[in-house]
């Protein structure tokens, strides 16, 4: 399941509301990928750049069952966690997906749309990783379920910490703009 929030923002991107990309689009695509290309890098798209890219290169690390790399401050969080809850809730969906789903949600409904592809593909991890821990089936359902609420609950509470962040972030830049 690794591979399903690339593939939602792949078909997210495909397929817009009503239609699907044509030649056309992908010639527009193209001359706007190298619009962009042309433009100056700031030193916050660089920045902005080197953490999603850290961000992507740690999921990837992550993904496995089988991975060796386990920060220690992971380590550590999902110790404290498992002694505060009874059964710990996926780190991905909590921190990650269900965040991302509340922003996405609340950038929708204000109607601010421009990231709105982003936090939907980064949601859909929490989508991916809610359906895996029921597929496993040596786990009782009681566990999954209590796994699968505790994560939507915990990914509430840090996607409101998100937004906070997020519209902290927009009257900085707001106030330093003016």
């Amino acid at each position: 399941f690794a591979a399903v929030p690339v593939v939602v923002a792949v078909i997210y991107g495909l397929i817009w509301p009503g239609r699907i990309v044509t030649l056309k689009d992908w010639k527009d695509l193209a001359r706007k990928i190298r619009g962009l290309a042309d433009q100056p890098a700031t030193a916050g798209i660089i920045l902005l750049l080197g953490v999603l890219g850290l961000a992507i290169l740690l999921l990837l690390i992550r993904s496995s069952n089988t991975s060796g790399f386990v920060p220690v401050a992971e380590r550590l969080s999902r110790s404290w966690i498992e002694n505060l809850l009874e059964v710990r809730p996926r780190t991905k969906e909590f921190l990650i997906g269900y965040p991302a789903l509340f922003m996405a949600a609340v950038l929708f409904l204000k109607n601010r749309r421009t990231f709105l592809w982003l936090f939907l593909a980064a949601g859909s991890t929490a989508l991916a990783s809610l359906v895996n821990s029921f597929a496993h089936t040596h786990t009782p359902l009681e566990i999954s379920i209590i796994r699968s609420v505790s994560g939507l609950i915990l990914g509430i509470v840090v996607g409101i910490i998100w937004y906070g962040i997020y519209e902290g972030a927009r009257r900085l830049a707001r106030n330093f703009r003016s």
